[in-house]
């Protein structure tokens, strides 16, 4: 049977943490969100229930990521580092992967905003 999931994204000590819920819908008026989560995505895969345990297929159709959080340009992200706003290495990292557009989410940390990705305001 095909199940809908949702993805909560946090950060972690080295990298982000996150947290698989299944869901009725990809809806995301209707999700509860953690506190410590800057963003969250959906995803499907099938779950088959085989009476002793429950196995998971591939996730597949994932939605662009839901960010709490303000986009920033390459040309905003210049400017703050010149005001000392933002450490450089935020800088030298969106220079090296190519990063037009990255997100500042409610938590401070920053991340890739890719072109399905969306900002959104519920906290």
């Amino acid at each position: 049977m095909d199940k809908h999931c949702v993805e909560y994204i946090s950060p972690g000590p080295q990298m982000c943490e996150t947290l698989v819920v299944e869901v009725k819908n990809r809806d995301p008026s209707k999700i509860n969100l953690p506190k410590d989560c800057f963003g969250y995505r959906f995803f499907d895969r099938t779950v088959a229930d085989t009476g002793d345990e429950k196995l998971f297929g591939e996730r597949r159709n994932y939605s662009g990521i839901y960010y709490f959080g303000k986009v920033k340009t390459l040309d905003d992200i210049k400017k703050d580092v010149l005001n000392g706003e933002v450490e450089e290495k935020v800088l030298e990292l969106m220079e090296i992967y190519q990063l037009d557009k990255i997100v500042k989410t409610r938590l401070g940390n920053y991340m890739p905003f890719n072109n399905n990705d969306k900002i959104i305001s519920r906290e």
